[in-house]
């Protein structure tokens, strides 16, 4: 799933995207995600995993834009 956001600074260029990957689920637990940083043409700039909280977590039932919201708010990103 490939997200717009507000620019972020990422050397050696500008992040505008972010691609979220299939996430990892620990049932009744917790979920993490990897996600991609991307500049306006879609090259990858930088990668690395979010986590959801256990209460974060609680709380997703089966509306998967949650999830994206969730991981964005730990990013620190904003939708563009």
């Amino acid at each position: 799933m490939q997200i717009q956001i507000s620019p972020v600074s990422v050397f050696p260029s500008t992040a505008t995207q972010v691609e979220f990957l299939p996430a990892e689920i620990t049932f009744g637990q917790s979920a993490r995600c990897q996600y991609i940083l991307q500049d306006a043409d879609g090259a990858n700039l930088t990668s690395a995993w979010v986590e959801m909280t256990p209460e974060q977590y609680a709380l997703w039932g089966d509306d998967d834009s949650y999830a994206a919201d969730t991981f964005l708010a730990n990013l620190g990103l904003v939708r563009a």
